[in-house]
Protein backbone atom coordinates (compact mmCIF):
# COMPACT_ATOMS: atom_id res chain seq x y z
CA UNK A 1 0.00 0.00 0.00
CA UNK A 2 1.74 3.63 -0.79
CA UNK A 3 1.79 6.55 1.21
CA UNK A 4 -1.03 7.95 -0.35
CA UNK A 5 -3.53 4.77 0.19
CA UNK A 6 -2.66 4.74 4.41
CA UNK A 7 -2.45 8.63 4.70
CA UNK A 8 -6.80 8.43 2.97
CA UNK A 9 -6.84 5.27 5.22
CA UNK A 10 -6.14 7.42 8.11
CA UNK A 11 -8.21 9.87 7.67
CA UNK A 12 -11.14 8.40 6.98
CA UNK A 13 -10.38 6.43 10.62
CA UNK A 14 -10.17 9.69 12.15
CA UNK A 15 -13.43 11.38 10.85
CA UNK A 16 -15.49 7.92 11.74
CA UNK A 17 -13.63 8.54 15.82
CA UNK A 18 -14.27 12.23 15.78
CA UNK A 19 -18.12 11.81 14.85
CA UNK A 20 -18.49 8.75 16.92
CA UNK A 21 -16.79 10.74 19.84
CA UNK A 22 -18.94 14.13 19.03
CA UNK A 23 -22.21 11.96 19.10
CA UNK A 24 -21.23 10.08 22.17
CA UNK A 25 -19.80 13.40 24.18
CA UNK A 26 -21.96 16.15 22.48
CA UNK A 27 -25.38 14.07 22.00
CA UNK A 28 -25.24 15.13 18.75
CA UNK A 29 -28.02 13.36 16.02
CA UNK A 30 -27.03 12.65 12.63
CA UNK A 31 -26.67 15.19 10.94
CA UNK A 32 -23.28 16.01 12.87
CA UNK A 33 -22.11 12.40 11.87
CA UNK A 34 -23.09 13.16 8.51
CA UNK A 35 -21.25 16.95 8.17
CA UNK A 36 -18.49 14.70 10.05
CA UNK A 37 -17.82 11.79 6.98
CA UNK A 38 -18.22 14.43 4.37
CA UNK A 39 -15.18 16.76 5.83
CA UNK A 40 -13.52 13.37 5.35
CA UNK A 41 -14.52 12.59 2.13
CA UNK A 42 -13.92 16.12 0.94
CA UNK A 43 -10.42 16.00 2.42
CA UNK A 44 -10.03 12.14 0.66
CA UNK A 45 -10.75 13.48 -2.12
CA UNK A 46 -8.37 16.27 -2.02
CA UNK A 47 -5.75 13.32 -1.96
CA UNK A 48 -7.27 10.89 -4.52
CA UNK A 49 -5.89 12.85 -7.49
CA UNK A 50 -2.32 12.14 -6.13
CA UNK A 51 -2.87 8.65 -5.82
CA UNK A 52 -4.72 8.09 -8.98
CA UNK A 53 -1.25 9.88 -10.59
CA UNK A 54 0.91 7.11 -8.85
CA UNK A 55 -1.27 4.61 -9.87
CA UNK A 56 -1.37 5.69 -13.59
CA UNK A 57 2.53 6.19 -13.25
CA UNK A 58 2.97 2.98 -12.23
CA UNK A 59 0.43 1.15 -15.03
CA UNK A 60 2.68 3.25 -17.68
CA UNK A 61 6.10 1.91 -16.74
CA UNK A 62 4.57 -1.71 -16.96
CA UNK A 63 2.92 -0.91 -20.61
CA UNK A 64 6.32 0.67 -21.91
CA UNK A 65 8.34 -2.38 -20.32
CA UNK A 66 6.39 -4.82 -21.85
CA UNK A 67 6.05 -2.88 -25.52
CA UNK A 68 9.81 -2.71 -25.22
CA UNK A 69 10.92 -6.36 -24.06
CA UNK A 70 11.44 -8.04 -27.63
CA UNK A 71 13.91 -4.92 -28.32
CA UNK A 72 15.71 -5.54 -25.08
CA UNK A 73 19.33 -6.07 -25.25
CA UNK A 74 19.34 -5.17 -29.28
CA UNK A 75 20.85 -1.83 -29.27
CA UNK A 76 24.58 -1.20 -27.61
CA UNK A 77 26.91 1.53 -28.25
CA UNK A 78 30.61 1.84 -26.31
CA UNK A 79 31.59 5.63 -26.33
CA UNK A 80 28.36 6.73 -28.77
CA UNK A 81 29.75 4.16 -31.15
CA UNK A 82 26.70 2.43 -31.91
CA UNK A 83 27.58 -1.34 -31.73
CA UNK A 84 25.37 -3.58 -33.42
CA UNK A 85 24.59 -6.94 -31.22
CA UNK A 86 22.29 -9.97 -32.24
CA UNK A 87 21.09 -13.53 -30.48
CA UNK A 88 20.64 -16.13 -33.28
CA UNK A 89 20.89 -19.85 -32.82
CA UNK A 90 21.40 -19.25 -29.32
CA UNK A 91 24.78 -17.04 -29.46
CA UNK A 92 25.46 -13.61 -29.28
CA UNK A 93 26.74 -12.24 -32.37
CA UNK A 94 28.51 -9.13 -32.97
CA UNK A 95 29.23 -6.77 -36.13
CA UNK A 96 32.70 -7.23 -37.36
CA UNK A 97 33.14 -3.79 -38.42
CA UNK A 98 31.71 -2.39 -35.18
CA UNK A 99 34.50 -4.82 -32.94
CA UNK A 100 37.50 -2.97 -35.28
CA UNK A 101 35.97 0.06 -34.59
CA UNK A 102 35.79 -0.29 -30.79
CA UNK A 103 39.38 -1.74 -31.20
CA UNK A 104 40.80 0.57 -33.59
CA UNK A 105 43.62 -0.97 -35.10
CA UNK A 106 43.68 -4.89 -36.89
CA UNK A 107 43.20 -8.33 -34.99
CA UNK A 108 45.32 -11.02 -36.06
CA UNK A 109 42.50 -13.22 -35.87
CA UNK A 110 39.47 -13.18 -37.81
CA UNK A 111 36.71 -15.56 -36.56
CA UNK A 112 34.55 -17.08 -39.26
CA UNK A 113 31.97 -14.23 -40.44
CA UNK A 114 28.23 -15.12 -40.80
CA UNK A 115 25.42 -13.41 -42.74
CA UNK A 116 22.68 -13.30 -39.78
CA UNK A 117 18.85 -13.38 -41.57
CA UNK A 118 17.86 -9.99 -42.08
CA UNK A 119 20.77 -8.11 -41.08
CA UNK A 120 23.15 -8.67 -43.65
CA UNK A 121 26.83 -10.17 -43.43
CA UNK A 122 30.21 -9.75 -40.72
CA UNK A 123 28.64 -11.18 -37.97
CA UNK A 124 31.10 -12.99 -35.71
CA UNK A 125 30.41 -14.59 -32.53
CA UNK A 126 30.89 -12.67 -29.21
CA UNK A 127 33.11 -15.26 -27.68
CA UNK A 128 34.75 -15.60 -30.55
CA UNK A 129 35.79 -12.01 -31.10
CA UNK A 130 37.07 -11.26 -27.46
CA UNK A 131 38.96 -14.73 -27.93
CA UNK A 132 40.66 -12.90 -30.71
CA UNK A 133 41.13 -9.33 -28.57
CA UNK A 134 42.90 -11.29 -25.73
CA UNK A 135 44.76 -13.51 -28.68
CA UNK A 136 46.40 -9.85 -29.62
CA UNK A 137 50.06 -10.25 -29.13
CA UNK A 138 50.96 -6.57 -27.82
CA UNK A 139 49.80 -5.04 -24.81
CA UNK A 140 46.06 -3.45 -25.17
CA UNK A 141 45.98 0.30 -25.11
CA UNK A 142 43.45 1.54 -22.25
CA UNK A 143 41.05 2.37 -24.82
CA UNK A 144 41.00 -1.29 -26.30
CA UNK A 145 40.77 -2.80 -22.94
CA UNK A 146 38.43 -0.71 -22.13
CA UNK A 147 36.11 -2.10 -25.16
CA UNK A 148 36.91 -5.69 -23.89
CA UNK A 149 35.69 -5.19 -20.54
CA UNK A 150 32.56 -3.51 -21.97
CA UNK A 151 31.91 -6.23 -24.34
CA UNK A 152 32.39 -8.51 -21.32
CA UNK A 153 30.83 -6.87 -18.65
CA UNK A 154 28.30 -4.88 -20.43
CA UNK A 155 27.14 -7.42 -23.23
CA UNK A 156 28.31 -11.04 -22.25
CA UNK A 157 27.41 -11.01 -18.56
CA UNK A 158 24.05 -9.29 -19.08
CA UNK A 159 22.75 -11.93 -21.87
CA UNK A 160 23.68 -14.52 -19.45
CA UNK A 161 21.76 -13.07 -16.53
CA UNK A 162 18.91 -12.91 -18.95
CA UNK A 163 19.00 -16.11 -20.27
CA UNK A 164 19.39 -17.63 -16.86
CA UNK A 165 16.33 -15.63 -15.42
CA UNK A 166 14.42 -17.07 -18.84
Amino acid sequence: MNATAVLVLRIAIAALGVAALRRWVLGDGTEALFQTMMAAIGLCLLLLPRALYAAAAEWVGWVRAAAWAPEEGRWHAFRGHPVAIREHDGDLWIRWADVLAGWQSPLAIEPGLRELPGEGDGFARVSLALRAMHASSTMPSPRQAQFMFWLEREVMAAWKRKRQSS
